[in-house]
């Protein structure tokens, strides 16, 4: 926080083998960045500061006052909606390019529709997710 000039209060929580830091501050666009790049960048870089530092590799994310949270709850929604739209059209619908993370909470979101599988497809940085419709139920667990 201090390389970005933020002050900032940071909370660890680890649960389940994985750390969590929650940053509190009053500059939270500035720590976030637009679409979360500034946020997915400080990640990046305290896994790797700790990787170099005890040469293990460790599950941690950094999340800003709950923004990824949200996002990842408004993400969820969004696919729930879509799924339920490509169950009564039976057309097919590609998702905008996502991160791999994106992509899997996609993936498990979707779970629950019995004629709607996904999808994986394209290249990094393009590679998204496509919702198909599937006639037998049997199909779904791509």
């Amino acid at each position: 926080m201090d390389s970005l000039n933020v002050e900032a209060n940071v909370e660890t929580k680890i649960r389940d083998g994985k750390i969590k830091y929650e940053v509190f501050s009053k500059n939270n666009a500035v720590l976030i960045g637009k679409n979360g790049h500034i946020l997915d960048s400080i990640q990046v870089y305290v896994r790797q500061a700790i990787f170099n530092a005890i040469d293990i590799y460790v599950n941690l994310s950094v999340d800003v006052e709950n923004y990824k949270e949200k996002q990842n709850y408004f993400l969820e929604k969004k696919v729930k909606k879509i799924a339920r739209e490509v169950t009564l059209s039976k057309v097919s619908v590609k998702l905008d390019p996502m991160n791999s993370y994106e992509r899997k909470l996609v993936h498990e979101a979707i779970q629950g529709f019995k004629y709607v599988c996904s999808e994986s497809e394209g290249e990094e940085p393009n590679r998204c997710v496509v919702l198909k419709y599937v006639e037998d139920a049997e199909n779904t667990e791509e």
